[in-house]
């Protein structure tokens, strides 16, 4: 609506029917930082309060021992990327004031090329892990296991696998392949791969043990 009422100067109900230019020229991106009538003044709720209730520690500092965490209320547990290690680290959290840590997940089903773990998610019982290749400019994979750590499968993405993320039915997994250049200093460099997202489908994986994806 916002869209329609102030981008639509040709009238005919297509808010980004002008010629595309770029960001810096372009009115139509606004800032929302500055505009005062389209953003509600946050209110502050004198009745929320959060305090510590309990916390874990690796021991490792400054080394991404615990960098990006997963939760599954199925099983209560917590998931998190250990890069030092290169492990999925678990912890049990059924009683949240006193977290144990259990059995961590080794990289089974790792190529031999492979590089560090750069994400986790769970959903409903499977556990996906994006990794990247030890040479940041090939392929990477996505590992599977299930939230015991039993290795389920894996499947080749693209280039630096950085982000990847389950549908809300968990039937879908998505993958942001950044695609990094060899030199990142270097304007001109010799190996640089396209960024992509993958997407696999592991509906036939919970039922037929399958692995579908494409790019």
């Amino acid at each position: 609506e916002f869209l329609l009422s102030n981008h639509n100067s040709a009238g005919d109900g297509t808010p980004y029917a002008e010629a595309e230019k770029s960001p810096r020229q372009d009115a139509r991106i606004q800032n929302l930082l500055r505009t005062t009538d389209s953003v509600a003044t946050p209110i502050a709720d004198p009745s929320l309060s959060i305090s510590l209730l309990s916390s874990f520690s690796t021991g490792i500092f400054d080394e991404s021992a615990a960098e990006i965490l997963a939760y599954d209320p199925d099983s209560q547990q917590i998931f998190f990327t250990n890069a030092f290690s290169n492990v999925i680290r678990v912890l049990d959290i059924s009683d949240p004031s006193n977290p144990v840590e259990a059995s961590s997940i080794d990289p089974i089903g790792l190529q031999p090329n492979a590089g560090g773990i750069n994400i986790v998610d769970v959903s409903q019982g499977l556990v996906a892990a994006a990794v990247a290749a030890d040479d940041h400019t090939d392929n990477g994979i996505v590992i599977f296991y299930d939230t015991s750590g039993s290795f389920v499968g894996s499947v080749e993405v693209g280039a630096l696998p950085d982000s990847l993320a389950f549908s809300p039915d968990g039937m879908t997994v998505v993958v942001a392949n950044e695609g990094e250049p060899d030199d990142n200093e270097d304007p001109d460099p010799a190996i640089d791969p396209m960024g992509s997202i993958s997407i696999i489908d592991v509906e036939r994986l919970r039922t037929e043990g399958i692995l579908t994806d494409f790019d």
